[in-house]
């Protein structure tokens, strides 16, 4: 055998047994990391699994389980949320006394809840309306949870409504005497004879009412009536609305004549134009201050709530603004 033959051999045979021994050291390297714990994610790790509750059983034909009673107290809320629009709003009605009223403001009961301070709603459902006037007969309150028809109409707030109340106010007095600079100064020297009113937005902590600059007085000369741009907001009140969702507007509507003409007292095609145009706003009030004496014209002192499609209901303007209070 020749030298280069037999070095040729050996080399051969260390390279098989290195390679014999790099295996053996990989498989006892693998067999360490088998006996190590390995630390999964969060993600991987697995779930408790807890054994689910059998449901309650029904005790009669009228008793819901709480689970399910629950659910139907949500939808009530989320269609709340739906007449009221906002992430806050939820909550904030959660535990809220709710008192009932007909399209035409007579109350007709209250919920479950009972208490002084709430919310106000109107209910325009049939069905729902017949539930709670049947309920309020037998003396028992009727659930909120029954009342979840999208077509009623949730009432603004105390505070909104005590704003507006301060806007019928201003329409009747004379705002031209107001000192200069102040956010409500008009050119009525007799008031009564131009409109206020203002637009109402969502906020974290509830409604915020931020009024316009009062309209400019009618003319009696040349019998042109009084008008309003709610989106003129008056000095000091611009930014209030800012990162908030509107929700309402409202104006006043005056019952002072010009000569043998007096203003109407619901919606104008205008206002209904104004609404539908915007397509931001839910509804719409327009507060008809009563008449002179002896005005005895049908709806004065009324509050008209609206929409795009009309009226959808109506509310005695004074019975409407007892409801006000302001916000402490």
């Amino acid at each position: 055998m020749s030298i280069s033959t037999r070095l040729l051999r050996e080399q051969q045979k260390s390279s098989k047994n290195q390679f014999f021994k790099n295996t053996q050291a990989l498989s006892t390297e693998r067999k360490e990391l088998g006996r190590q714990p390995i630390s999964l994610p969060a993600r991987y790790k697995s779930r408790q699994i807890t054994p689910k509750e059998k449901p309650r059983q029904l005790t009669s034909p009228f008793h819901y389980p709480e689970t399910l009673q629950r659910k139907r107290e949500v939808s009530y809320l989320e269609n709340l949320q739906s007449y009221h629009p906002g992430k806050e709003t939820k909550s904030a009605l959660a535990d809220t006394f709710t008192i009932y009223y007909n399209d035409k403001g007579e109350k007709i009961g209250e919920d479950e809840f009972g208490g002084n301070n709430g919310r106000h709603l109107i209910v325009k459902d049939p069905e729902e309306l017949n539930i709670i006037i049947k309920n309020t007969q037998q003396g028992r309150p009727t659930k909120r949870a029954l009342v979840n028809s999208k077509n009623n109409i949730l009432l603004p707030e105390a505070n909104t409504i005590y704003e507006m109340g301060l806007a019928v106010q201003r329409t009747k007095s004379a705002n031209d005497k107001l000192p200069d600079g102040h956010p409500f100064k008009g050119d009525d020297d007799e008031g009564g004879f131009h409109e206020e009113g203002g637009r109402v937005w969502l906020g974290k902590n509830g409604e915020v009412v931020v009024p316009a600059k009062p309209g400019k007085k009618a003319n009696k000369k040349k019998k042109a009536f009084a008008s309003l741009d709610i989106s003129d907001e008056a000095k000091g009140y611009e930014k209030l609305w800012w990162g908030k969702t509107l929700l309402y507007t409202f104006h006043t509507h005056t019952a002072k004549k010009l000569g043998n003409d007096i203003p109407l007292p619901p919606p104008s095609a205008a206002d209904l134009k104004s609404i539908k145009k915007s397509g931001l706003v839910k509804y719409g009030f327009v507060l008809a201050i009563k008449g002179e004496p002896g005005d005895l014209r049908p709806g004065r002192g009324t509050v008209y709530i609206y929409n795009s499609e009309g009226i959808q209901a109506t509310f005695p303007i004074d019975k409407f603004l007892a409801l006000g209070k302001k916000k402490n």
